[in-house]
């Protein structure tokens, strides 16, 4: 009897190993995509039962769930703050660990905190917030009432721009171009001499639009078919 020799197996090719996200970036050198750290100078905003809704900055670390904040131009004394009784922010300020009262106040006011913190949605969402509590039921009803009539106007405009895809495409590519900031308003000067140019050529638009609207109307209509009587 003739051995039968073994087939050669095939090797099998291993698959590279995919790396996460955050071991890319590290690898890249481009470090953590999450910047905002429990750190000396973090703004953070209060969420406690002791003055909510304010901010103020992180003086010192006291422990793992303990910091020592103070906000000076905020009306919030240096007190211990429990961890979880406050939301990180992503506005900081340059002062040393346990730093004076007068020192953060100087830092704040340089990195101009206020007006960067009202600029933000959190800020933006807490005045919202604030004015819907004070409204009374009739407020909330006139609100009711002109949000409706809003979605009814951005509905019907929004049906007429989905009937002509060409037009949509065209305000969309303009408002790409304004974010980016390569649309500016023309000059009260540049609108008149782009107006004085185009003139001529806008009444012969007009005037054409008129000729076919007229021989529209001029056109006999078709008569309608007489239905036989039964």
């Amino acid at each position: 009897m003739v051995e039968k020799k073994p087939a050669d197996k095939k090797e099998k090719k291993k698959k590279p190993v995919k790396k996460s996200r955050a071991k890319r970036r590290i690898l890249e050198g481009k470090g953590f995509r999450y910047n905002r750290f429990v750190e000396v100078g973090r703004v953070i905003l209060l969420t406690g039962p002791h003055y909510r809704g304010k901010t103020a900055a992180i003086v010192d670390i006291i422990s793992e769930i303990w910091v020592l904040v103070d906000g000076p131009l905020t009306g919030v004394p240096r007190i211990p703050v429990y961890m979880d009784h406050l939301n990180l922010t992503g506005l900081k300020i340059d002062i040393p660990r346990a730093a004076k009262r007068d020192v953060v106040k100087k830092a704040w006011i340089d990195a101009d905190i206020d007006r960067q913190w009202s600029k933000t949605g959190v800020c933006r969402a807490l005045i919202r917030a604030k004015k819907m509590k004070s409204m009374n039921d009739f407020d909330h009803y006139k609100l009711k009432r002109i949000k409706s009539k809003r979605n009814n106007i951005l509905r019907t405009y929004f049906k007429k721009l989905k009937a002509h895809p060409k037009r949509l495409a065209g305000i969309l590519q303009y408002r790409r171009a304004k974010k980016a900031g390569k649309v500016t308003r023309m000059d009260k000067t540049k609108l008149a001499e782009f107006r004085k140019k185009n003139k001529e050529e806008m009444k012969k638009r007009g005037l054409k639009r008129r000729e076919k609207a007229l021989a529209r109307k001029s056109q006999p209509k078709p008569a309608k078919p007489e239905v036989a009587a039964k």
